[in-house]
């Protein structure tokens, strides 16, 4: 004899949908008793595919380039030597900039960092990273610049995947909460960006009274 049994399956909507599945009473004919294994395993499937799928939205949604999203994580080490993750600034704003030794745009835009960090350094932490570079060039670099903020080197270039680096420099923002913020562009048409690709001006007088009222 069979009957149709309901359970529920939960949606990554949130929401449940009815699946109904037979359910067999006394003994089952010689052709059926191979089938209900079948069927079991397909509702025990469907139960457990459907939770990793909403732990799988879930997890993407927290690390996505996307505004107010936590910025990918990152341990990485200074270059002497300090373990840090970028945790240890929250509290603050951080004005984060991706840059390599050998780039000259990237050097044309760090006086204008240093100014940031000194003019609002109460407020923002701006911290740089080299992404798959040398050691002692970057140690060069930031001498050569007179570079006082944390100074970070990313050996492996994990944060290009994460960050979805294009070239250097790069600059993020991320509120007090180390999420991901948009930030006007004054160096363009002052449109909101996530990410800025290039040098910008970051102590134009804009961008300090921006900064200063957050």
């Amino acid at each position: 004899m069979r009957a149709l049994k309901s359970f529920r399956v939960p949606s990554i909507l949130g929401e449940e949908s009815v699946v109904r599945t037979p359910r067999y009473y006394g003994v089952l004919p010689s052709g059926c008793r191979s089938a209900a294994i079948p069927v079991l395993v397909l509702r025990f499937s469907l139960l457990f595919a459907s939770f990793f799928l909403v732990l799988g939205c879930n997890s993407l949604k927290d690390t996505s380039l996307a505004p107010g999203s936590y910025a990918p994580h990152l341990e990485l080490n200074t270059l002497d030597g300090e373990a840090v993750t970028l945790e240890k600034f929250r509290g603050k704003i951080v004005v984060l900039n991706f840059l390599a030794s050998w780039c000259k745009p990237c050097e044309d835009e760090m006086p204008s960092l240093l100014q940031l960090q000194s003019k609002l350094g109460d407020r923002v932490q701006v911290v740089a990273i080299g992404v798959e570079d040398d050691d002692s060039a970057l140690r060069k670099f930031r001498d050569r610049n007179l570079v006082t903020f944390p100074f970070l080197h990313d050996r492996s270039g994990r944060s290009k995947q994460r960050y979805r680096l294009a070239g250097y420099p790069e600059t993020f923002v991320l509120d007090r909460e180390g999420k991901l913020m948009l930030v006007p562009d004054f160096d363009s048409d002052g449109s909101f960006a996530l990410k800025f690709v290039g040098p910008r001006q970051w102590d134009s007088p804009q961008m300090l009274q921006f900064f200063s009222k957050l």
